[in-house]
This record gives C-alpha cells, structure tokens and sequence, in this order.
C-alpha cells in the first residue's frame, strides 16, 4: 500500500506543465488518499498505482531501497515560498508517503525500512489503548464556528467536546492550538500532566487523517517527557522570546477572528494575568514530581473502536494496515518514553 501524507499542510505553491498554479486544495483531493500497488507481471519486484485506471506513480524494490517515480504524463512542479528553486513533484512523494507491505510489522518511509513489533506482539491489548466517547458520535468539525464574542468553543466540536472532557478531570487546562504549539490542550492536576491531540474529519477511517494528528503528538513527545524543553516563562532562559506565559494571557485568534475565548480555559471567570502564572507555577511543580503520570492522547471522531475492532477481525480494509502502523508506531513511541498513550474516539 502506498499512502501520501497531508501535502495541503506543507504551506507550497503547487505549478503545471505550464507554469499555472494549481491549488493545493485540488492536488490533495487527487492524491491525498491510499493506494493499492498492483504488481507488473512482467517487472519483478516492481508495482503502479493508479488513478481513473492509469498509472501515476511506478514502485520498484531495490537492493537497498525502494525508488519511486512518477509517469510522464503528469508533470506537477513546487515553488516553495522562501525560495525560487523548483522542486520535482517526486521528492514530495518520497519524503511525504508511507508504503506499507503484507506483513504489517514494516514499512517504508523517507528511504528507511522500519520495523514495529508492537501489533504483531499485542494485538489482543491494541484495542486497550482507545478510550471511546459518545459525544464525538455527533461532532461537525475541529474547533466549530469562530465569531468575535464567543467565551467558548462550539459544543458540537471536538475542542468543545474535549475541553468539557478535560474539565472534570484538571486542575488548569491551556489551549495551546496554533503557531509554535505543543499539544491543541495541556492539562495538569496533582501528578498527572496530558497533552491532547484533536482532529476532525469527514473522512472515515482515514489514513491521511490520522498521519496529520499523529504526526503531531509525535513530534512533541519530548515536551511531555520533560516540560523544561518548553519556554513556559522567563525562568525558563526565555527572556529574549516568546513564553508559554505570553501565549496563554492571550484571547485565541484562528484566521485572523479574533474570539473571547481564554486560552486559559480551566479555572474559568478568573483574572487570567494571575492565574496564568499560578497556573504555569503548578504545571512546573507536578513536572518536577519523579510520581508524575504523563498521558498523550490523540482526539479524533473519524474512527470508532468498535469499526476498528471490526476491520481487525475481516482484514480486508485496504487502509487497515496503514491505520494500524500508524497507530502503533504511535502507542510504542510513547511506551519507550514512559508516556500512556491514549486514541479518544467515537464508540
């Protein structure tokens, strides 16, 4: 299976054979997706994925890697924005896609094989690891609508529904969503620090999906081992930039709406100045504590355990082994740091 990542994330200017633009919005609907690779009867070891029934893109296993190249009649060039040098559309594929084989425990990614025994060995705890939610069941979309005088995110949100989650549970919560972000929400009570992951999508079961919001938590994991790799504060040798403590005073901005929404979202109706303060004050004190549990969780409502446990049992689901790797890749990065991972999703 071959699957390209979120390449409308990657902030680039995509141009034709003729030098047009061409939006990212439309490449993504064309090659953001899984594709079987079907072998050539008459190339061993090579293989093609197709679209509308013709080839796009060739697969052929080398001695030391696996060289991707794409057909002739598709000519899809980048300009990236801090520079004018033009890139060849096949590095985007080799540095931005997964190949996965039959045998789940590998798979390829920027010319490296990995190895991940983690389903292979614990496929009856895999489904431990997920942690359903009814609400996300009826969520529209990632944050909601966003107006000027809203104090809160829609309810029918996964931030909305997630925050009101966190809220029984922590003591402080920040919503850390946008520009140089850690987690979209961190969370603290006495020896317990979380950091969420949210992600909406109205594609079910979605690879893609997963490779954006796992990406992210997966990224950060060294925050969450330890808070002092982040400029909370000016204690923190930060003196010179942007803190934590600055973000967090801050009322949540997204497309340029500027909202009421606190980014200090628990305790609520405070003077945030202060309790922004006490709030980082406390999240270094739990930190400190060797007792400390650590969770990072991904939040998403575009999988239900139950569909997965499912798809497990047929193994027919062409993105099934995607999913799997993606996840479990996930579940044992956090567990050789001693993290608890968590996947929140529907029932």
């Amino acid at each position: 299976m071959f699957d390209l990542r979120a390449i409308q994330d990657l902030n680039l200017v995509f141009l034709n054979e003729c030098n047009q633009e061409i939006s990212a919005s439309e490449i993504s609907r064309k090659y953001n997706r899984t594709f079987e690779l079907l072998p050539q009867d008459d190339h061993p070891e090579s293989y093609v994925a197709k679209i509308d029934g013709s080839t796009f893109l060739k697969v052929k296993k080398l001695k030391k890697k696996i060289k991707i190249t794409i057909s002739n009649d598709l000519i899809v060039k980048v300009d990236t924005e801090d520079s004018e040098s033009i890139i060849d559309f096949t590095n985007i594929l080799v540095n931005n896609s997964i190949i996965t084989f039959e045998d789940i425990k590998y798979s390829y990614y920027a010319e490296t094989l990995f190895t991940d025994t983690y389903l292979v060995n614990n496929k009856s705890n895999f489904l431990d690891n997920f942690i359903t939610l009814k609400e996300l069941n009826e969520t529209k979309s990632e944050k909601g609508e966003l107006f000027e005088d809203q104090v809160s995110f829609d309810e029918s949100s996964v931030f909305g529904v997630l925050e009101k989650q966190l809220d029984e549970e922590y003591n402080y919560i920040f919503c850390d969503d946008l520009g140089t972000e850690y987690a979209d929400f961190i969370a603290c009570k006495k020896n317990k620090i979380g950091f969420y992951h949210a992600k909406s999508s109205n594609t079910i079961f979605s690879a893609s999906a997963f490779h954006d919001v796992v990406g992210q938590a997966l990224k950060n994991l060294s925050y969450v081992s330890d808070l002092k790799n982040i400029r909370l504060d000016e204690e923190d040798g930060a003196k010179n930039f942007i803190t934590k403590k600055d973000v967090w005073k801050r009322k949540y901005v997204n497309n340029k709406v500027k909202t009421n929404i606190d980014r200090l979202r628990k305790p609520r109706n405070a003077n945030t100045d202060e309790e922004v303060e006490r709030g980082i004050d406390f999240l270094k004190k739990v930190n400190s504590n060797g007792q400390t549990i650590r969770v990072v969780a991904i939040v998403v409502d575009f999988i239900s355990k139950e569909k997965m446990a499912k798809e497990i049992m047929k193994n027919t689901n062409k993105e099934l082994k995607q999913i799997l790797w993606i996840l479990s890749s996930f579940i044992s990065a956090c567990q050789e740091l001693n993290l608890i991972p968590q996947i929140i999703c529907k029932e």
